[in-house]
């Protein structure tokens, strides 16, 4: 299954979207990416959000989280 985007449904109240992967087996991690920053994506009501395939690429789990 590659996930590809998230719908934020019209009722969503603004917040940015934020990653953790399951990596090691041993518990969820943040995201950062290769500058240090967590990842994040804004979001907004009644919007689609692509997320890039490489954002999650190699993670054998993940999940998205409001802020």
């Amino acid at each position: 299954l590659e996930i590809v985007g998230l719908y934020m449904p019209a009722g969503w109240d603004t917040a940015s979207i934020t990653f953790q992967g399951f990596i090691d087996g041993t518990g969820w991690q943040n995201l950062y990416d290769d500058s240090g920053a967590e990842v994040t994506l804004a979001a907004a009501a009644g919007r689609y959000i692509i997320i890039p395939p490489s954002l999650l690429a190699g993670l054998p789990r993940m999940r998205a989280r409001s802020g």
